[in-house]
C-alpha cells in the first residue's frame, strides 16, 4: 500500500507544563529493535505515546491452528526502559483478514483503538496501565458494517473527543438522474436541477457536439466537430479513430448489441472494440458508393445487430457483410434521414423531412398523421411503450396513433433523451425541457442551442465500486457516535485517509484519490485535504493537490509552527523515472498553498511494482514537523531505506537513513511523547516472500529519537508502566547497513503467545496440590460413609 501518511500533533495536554529540554549535542535514533518476537508474520503497525513518553504499539499478526488462520491484534508498550513482551489483546476472527489497527492515547491515561474484524470496523479502549491484558479492553463497538472497511485512523483531542476516519465502499450512493447536454459551444452535465460546464481537452476555441453515447461500461463518448472524446467520470481523454487524425470531425455514435461502438465521420464508419489487454481494436469501413458523397446525420444499431446509417441521400443498412440502401422505392417518400430509433421487439422507425416511417416487413410505411412532419429526433420509452418524436414544429408522441404534445416545448426540437428515472429531456434552441410526472420544467442555457442529449446512467465509470472516506466522532468516551459522514463523495475512489487534530481542536484529514487497490480499479487522480474548524461538526470544502507531471499520491499532513500546514506527497512515476518527495505549505488553513517543491536530496521509493506504502509525520512541542519517508538519497540507489527529516518552519533538515535493508521496510508510523521524544515503527517484508503474504515472515520494528524541542511534563501524575509486569522484550539491534531477520525454522508460528488464558493456567497449576488434597479428602470421606452403611 503506497501511502505517504503524515499526521501531525501539536500542543500538549491542558494539564501540562513545558520545561526546557537538556542540551542536545546530537540527535541520533536508537538502534532499531524488532518488537514482533512471538509471531512469524507481523505487519501494518501503529504507535501512539502519552505525556510520560511511554509508547504503545499495535499491529496485525496471524497464526495457524489446524485448518484455521487466526487473525491476531498484537500489542506491546515501551515502558520507558524496555519493550513489553507482545500479547494478542484482541482476537478478531479467522480467515486471514488484515486487521490494520490504529491507536491513540488521550490525556486521561486511556488508549483508544479501531481495527478491522473481517471487513467491519470496530472501536475499543483500555486503561494504558493495564492495556497489555486483553481482559482490560472494553467490549468492541461497531463503527461501520458496510462490509468493506479497510484503512482507518483515530485521534483524540484535548477535550476528549474521539475522531475516526476510514474508507470503504458505500452501500448505496444516491445519485440524481443525470443528463449530458451538447450544444453548439459547450458540453454540460446536469444532475438534479444544477448544470455544470465541462472543459474537455480540445485545442480549439469553438466546437459543436453532434452526438453523445454512454457505453455498457459507463464511459461517455462525445462526437464533436473537433474530434472524439471519452469521459470516465473523472478524466477526459481525446480518442483517435484508428489511424485517422485526432481532430477529424465525428458526426454520430451508436452502441452495438455486443457493447462495441460505431462512429462515423463524413465519409466512413469506424468500429471500436475494447480487448482484454485494455487496448483498442479499430475496424474502418468506407460508406457504400450510393452514399459516398453524403454526410452522415445519424447512426443506430437494431436488436439483431444491423447498423443503420442515415444521410441526406438515404438510409444505409449494414449486416456485417454487405450494405443495402433504402430509398424512395422502398417506401421512404424522401431520402433525407434525420433519426432512427428501435424497440426491443424489433420495431424500427425512421424520421425524415417527409414524416415518420415504420418498417413493416421489408417495406417502410409512413405513420398516419405524420405527412409533412419534419422529424428531427426520436426516443423510444420502453416503460411507457411510447415513441417520442421531435420535430421542427415541436414535440409529438406516438403510441399507435400520433398526436402533438400541446403543453410541451413550443420550439423546434433538436435532441431527445430518457434518463435513468424515466424522465424525458428535450433539447431546443431555447434550452432544455424536462417532463416528469406529467409536469414540465424548463432550463434555459447560455451556451447556444442544444445539439445532443444523452442519459448519464453510470456517473462513475472509472471506478464504480470504489471507496469513499467516512468520519465519525464520539463526545462521551466512545459510548455513542455521530452518524457516518462521507467526506469524499468521489467518483474516483478515496483511500488511505490520515487524521490530525491540533491543540485548538481543529480536525484535518487527507487522503488519496484514485487507484483503489482493494477492489483493483481506478488510477491515480490526486490527493485531497479537508478541514473542520469545530471539531468535526462541519467541514470546509475539500482541496485537491495537483501537479502537471502526474497525480499526487501518498499524501500526508503535518501542522507546524503557528498553525502552518505542511503537505507532503509524491508522484506515481514508473521506472526509469523516480519521483521527488514534494511538499506544499499553507499559512491560511489550506485556503491557498505554495507551489510544489521537492524536499532536497529525497527521492520517493519506486511506485511499481508495490504502490502500497506510506510516510508519516508528527509535530513536537516546538512545532517542528518530523517526517518518515520510504525512499532513496541517491538517484541511482537500489536498496530502499526508511529516511528521516524534519521541517522547522523554514527548511528541511538533511535527510538521514534510519533503516536500510535488503528486506524492504514498509508502512512507517510516528508518535511523539513528552513533546520531544519520537517513537517510530514500521514493518519489514522478507525479500523471499514479498508477494507471498501466506508464507511471508514479516516483522515489526521500532526506534526512538529525543529531539531538542522543549519537554512537556504533565502536572498530574500518571502511573508508570511496570517493566516487570510482563516479560521484558530482549532488543534485537541490527546493523543499519544491512539488516537480516533471524532465521526461524518450521512453517508454524512459535507457540506460547501470552493471553489471559495463560493466567488461568498458571493459577490452576499453582493450586493443583491443594486441589489434589481436597480430592483425596472427598474420596476418603466417601469411603468412610460407605463403611458405615
Amino acid at each position: 500500500m503506497a501511502i505517504w501518511l503524515c499526521v501531525a500533533w501539536v500542543g500538549a495536554s491542558s494539564l501540562a507544563l513545558i520545561q526546557p529540554a537538556a542540551a542536545q549535542t546530537a540527535q541520533t535514533w536508537s538502534e532499531p529493535v524488532m518488537i514482533s518476537t512471538t509471531t512469524l508474520k507481523s505487519w501494518f503497525p501503529d504507535v501512539t505515546a502519552d505525556a510520560l513518553g511511554r509508547a504503545y504499539f499495535v499491529w496485525h499478526s496471524e497464526r495457524r491452528e489446524g485448518q484455521d488462520l487466526l487473525d491476531l491484534l498484537m500489542y506491546t508498550a515501551w515502558t520507558g526502559a524496555s519493550y513489553q513482551m507482545p500479547n494478542d489483546i484482541v482476537f478478531p476472527g479467522v480467515g486471514g483478514f488484515t486487521v490494520r489497527p490504529s491507536i491513540a492515547a488521550d490525556d486521561q491515561n486511556r488508549l483508544h483503538m479501531v481495527y478491522r474484524d473481517g471487513t467491519d470496523l470496530y472501536y475499543t479502549q483500555a486503561p494504558a496501565d493495564t492495556a497489555h491484558s486483553a481482559a482490560t479492553w472494553q467490549t468492541p463497538r461497531l463503527i461501520s458494517n458496510m462490509r468493506s472497511a479497510y484503512y482507518s485512523d483515530i485521534a483524540v483531542d484535548s477535550a476528549g473527543v474521539i475522531h475516526v476516519v476510514w474508507n470503504e465502499q458505500p452501500l448505496y450512493v444516491p445519485v440524481d438522474p443525470a443528463v449530458w447536454i451538447g450544444t453548439g459551444a459547450a458540453i454540460l452535465h446536469t444532475a438534479g436541477e444544477t448544470a455544470r460546464s465541462c472543459d474537455p481537452p480540445l485545442d480549439v476555441d469553438a466546437y459543436v457536439v453532434y452526438a453523445i453515447e454512454e457505453d455498457g461500461s459507463g464511459f461517455d463518448w462525445f462526437a464533436t466537430s473537433a474530434g472524439l472524446l471519452r469521459y470516465d467520470g473523472v478524466a477526459w481523454e481525446r480518442v483517435r479513430l484508428g489511424e485517422a487524425d485526432a481532430d477529424v470531425p465525428v458526426l454520430a455514435i451508436a452502441q452495438d448489441v455486443d457493447g462495441t461502438l460505431w462512429f462515423c465521420t463524413a465519409d466512413r464508419l469506424f468500429h471500436y472494440e475494447s480487448i482484454e489487454s485494455g487496448d483498442a481494436r479499430w475496424t474502418e469501413l468506407p460508406f457504400p458508393p450510393q452514399l459516398a458523397e453524403a454526410a452522415a446525420s445519424v447512426l443506430a444499431v437494431d436488436v439483431i445487430g444491423h447498423v443503420w446509417l442515415g444521410t441526406p441521400e438515404g438510409l444505409g443498412q449494414y449486416d456485417g457483410q454487405t450494405w443495402r440502401i433504402h430509398m424512395a422505392r422502398d417506401g421512404l417518400w424522401r431520402s433525407a434521414v434525420s433519426s432512427v430509433a428501435g424497440a426491443y421487439d424489433g420495431r424500427l422507425w425512421v424520421g425524415t423531412d417527409a414524416g415518420l416511417f415504420e418498417r413493416v416487413g421489408a417495406a417502410w410505411v409512413r405513420v398516419a398523421g405524420s405527412e409533412g412532419l419534419a422529424v428531427t429526433a426520436l426516443a423510444w420509452d420502453p416503460e411507457a411503450a411510447v415513441l417520442w418524436v421531435g420535430a421542427r414544429s415541436g414535440l409529438w408522441r406516438y403510441d399507435g396513433s400520433l398526436w402533438q404534445v400541446d403543453d410541451g416545448p413550443d420550439s423546434a426540437v433538436a435532441a431527445l433523451a430518457l434518463d435513468g428515472a424515466g424522465r424525458l429531456w428535450v433539447g431546443t434552441s431555447a434550452g432544455v425541457d424536462c417532463f416528469e410526472e406529467e409536469r414540465w420544467a424548463h432550463y434555459p442555457l447560455g451556451d447556444g442551442p442544444v445539439t445532443a442529449l444523452a442519459a448519464d446512467n453510470t456517473p462513475n465509470a472509472m471506478c464504480p465500486l470504489c471507496m469513499d472516506v467516512y468520519y465519525r466522532r464520539s463526545e462521551d468516551g466512545g459510548a455513542s457516535w455521530s452518524a457516518p459522514y462521507n467526506l469524499s463523495q468521489s467518483f474516483a475512489g478515496s483511500v488511505k485517509p490520515q487524521l490530525t487534530v491540533d491543540a485548538a481542536g481543529r480536525v484535518y484529514v487527507v487522503w488519496e484519490e484514485g487507484e483503489d487497490w482493494y477492489i483493483g480499479e481506478g488510477y491515480p487522480v490526486g490527493a485531497v485535504y479537508r478541514r473542520s474548524l469545530d471539531g468535526g461538526a462541519t467541514w470546509e470544502a475539500p482541496f485537491t493537490f495537483t501537479h502537471p507531471d502526474g497525480a499526487p499520491q501518498q499524501v500526508t499532513l503535518g501542522v507546524g509552527r503557528g498553525g502552518q500546514l505542511v503537505a507532503v506527497w509524491r508522484l506515481p512515476l514508473s521506472l526509469p523515472e523516480r519521483s521527488p518527495v514534494y511538499y506544499q505549505l499553507s499559512d491560511d488553513g489550506g485556503a491557498s498553498w505554495s507551489a510544489p517543491t521537492p524536499i532536497p536530496t529525497l527521492i520517493a521509493k519506486d511506485w511499481l511494482p508495490m504502490s502500497l506504502d506510506a510516510c508519516h509525520a508528527v509535530s513536537d512541542s516546538a512545532g517542528n514537523v518530523h517526517l518518515l519517508v520510504l525512499g532513496y538519497l541517491d538517484p541511482l540507489e537500489e536498496q530502499l531505506s526508511l529516511v528521516y527529516t524534519s521541517w522547522n518552519g523554514e527548511q528541511w533538515s538533511e535527510p538521514t537513513r534510519l533503516f536500510t535493508s535488503s528486506d524492504p521496510p514498509e508502512w512507517p508510523r510516528l508518535a511523539v511523547g513528552m513533546g520531544n521524544r519520537l517513537h517510530a515503527t514500521w514493518f519489514v517484508r522478507d525479500a523471499a516472500h514479498i508477494w507471498d503474504s501466506e508464507r511471508g515472515r514479516y516483522q515489526v520494528w521500532a526506534a526512538q529519537l529525543e529531539t531538542s524541542a522543549p519537554r512537556v511534563v504533565p502536572e498530574a501524575t500518571l502511573t508508570p508502566l511496570s517493566a516487570t509486569s510482563t516479560e521484558a522484550l530482549t532488543p534485537v539491534a541490527p546493523s543499519l547497513a544491512e539488516t537480516s531477520l533471524p532465521a526461524l525454522d518450521g512453517s508454524m508460528p512459535p507457540q506460547g503467545i501470552y493471553t489471559d488464558s495463560d493466567d488461568a493456567l498458571r493459577i490452576a497449576a499453582a493450586l493443583s496440590p491443594v486441589l489434589v488434597l481436597l480430592a483425596g479428602l472427598l474420596v476418603a470421606r466417601s469411603l468412610q460413609k460407605a463403611r458405615r452403611r
